[in-house]
C-alpha cells in the first residue's frame, strides 16, 4: 500500500472496471512516490520511528537514511553509546562535535553507527506531497481516458489549448520538491 495513498478520491469511469481502476491508482501513485523518494533522497516521507539503522560512517557528518530528523531516541558509535544530547541534528544530517570544555574527548562520528530515530516529514509537507501524487493522478487518469500516454492538455478561456508532456509535469514536481532536499554539509 502507497505511504501517501488517499483512498477513493476519484469515482470510476463506466468503461474502467473497479478493479482496473483501483490498479491504475495504485499504479500511478506508487510512480509518482517512488519519484519523489528518488528525487529528496530518502526512504520514507512520512515521519515515523526508525529504529537500528545501522551504518558505516566516515567523517564527521552522518546522513541517515530517512529525514528531516526530529530526534535521536538512542545511538552507538563501534558499540559506544553516545549520549542523544552531544549530537547535533541539522534537518538532513547529524554531527558530534569536539567538547569544547574537555577537548580530548573525541567528536566525529566515523566508525560503525547503530541508531534509533524519529524522522520524515510533518504534516505540512506530507499534505503538499498528496497534492503532488493527486495531481499527478489526475493527468495520468485523464491521459488513460483520452487513449494518450505521457501527454495532457488544457484549454484556455480564450480558446487556446496547451499540451503537457509527462516529463514537463515531473519538471513541475522537482520545483516544488526542490525546497525539501538534503542538503550536503
Amino acid at each position: 500500500m502507497s505511504e501517501l495513498w488517499t483512498a477513493n478520491f476519484l469515482e470510476p469511469d463506466e468503461e474502467i472496471t473497479p478493479e482496473d481502476y483501483q490498479g491504475f491508482i495504485s499504479l500511478a501513485v506508487d510512480t509518482i512516490e517512488g519519484f519523489i523518494k528518488r528525487e529528496l533522497g530518502t526512504e520514507k516521507l512520512i515521519q515515523q520511528l526508525i529504529e537500528n539503522e545501522e551504518a558505516d560512517n566516515a567523517g564527521d557528518w552522518y546522513y541517515p537514511k530517512v529525514y528531516p530528523i526530529a530526534s535521536i531516541s538512542s545511538i552507538t558509535l563501534n558499540d559506544e553509546s553516545i549520549d542523544p544530547n552531544d549530537i547535533e541534528i541539522y534537518y538532513g544530517a547529524i554531527r558530534r562535535p569536539v567538547n569544547k570544555y574537555f577537548p580530548t574527548v573525541a567528536g566525529g562520528l566515523t566508525g560503525k553507527i547503530k541508531m534509533t530515530y524519529t524522522a520524515g516529514f510533518g504534516p505540512d509537507v506530507v499534505n503538499q506531497l498528496k497534492m503532488i501524487v493527486i495531481q499527478y493522478v489526475h493527468f495520468a487518469f485523464q491521459n488513460l481516458k483520452a487513449g494518450r500516454f505521457g501527454q495532457t492538455s488544457r484549454t484556455y478561456q480564450d480558446g487556446t489549448a496547451t499540451w503537457k508532456t509527462e516529463q514537463e509535469y515531473l519538471e513541475e514536481v522537482r520545483k516544488q520538491i526542490r525546497p525539501l532536499r538534503r542538503a550536503i554539509l
